[in-house]
């Protein structure tokens, strides 16, 4: 249920238009809107944003893939 509820916060940020959990996997997929994909080096800069954000609501998180 704790990833459940992670997954709600995500949708909260102006960055994100959707997201989906892996359950078995115990991660999420976010996609973001246009204006976040704008800048250079977006994935990692918005990554550590909702890592960030997830963390400071008492949610272990982390950027993937770097």
């Amino acid at each position: 249920m704790l990833l459940l509820i992670t997954l709600g916060h995500l949708p909260l940020q102006p960055e994100v238009t959707s997201a989906t959990m892996d359950f078995k996997e115990a991660n999420a997929v976010v996609w973001t809107t246009a204006e976040a994909r704008a800048s250079d080096n977006w994935q990692k800069q918005c990554g550590e944003k909702l890592a960030k954000h997830l963390g400071t609501c008492g949610f272990e998180s982390r950027l993937q893939g770097n």
